[in-house]
């Protein structure tokens, strides 16, 4: 399970920045900054990923905010 890029789904302090850069920052209660990965699937492009790597997924959307794999390793 990971986020959809939903502009309303991110916290009022933080930027969502463009759907294909792959960095974002995440800026903790204490004030503490941190670059994480964050990479943004459509279910098709997650589920054609997943097989590359030798599994037999169904990927599909959860409502606005979730996309949700369930499958098994080859």
């Amino acid at each position: 399970m990971d986020s959809l890029y939903e502009q309303t789904s991110t916290a009022r302090d933080h930027k969502l920045d463009q759907k294909e850069q792959h960095w974002q920052t995440r800026r903790l209660a204490d004030g503490r900054e941190f670059r994480v990965v964050k990479v943004f699937y459509e279910p098709e492009a997650f589920t054609a990923r997943l097989a590359a790597h030798g599994f037999d997924a169904t990927v599909t959307r959860t409502g606005r905010y979730f996309l949700q794999a369930i499958g098994t390793r080859r």
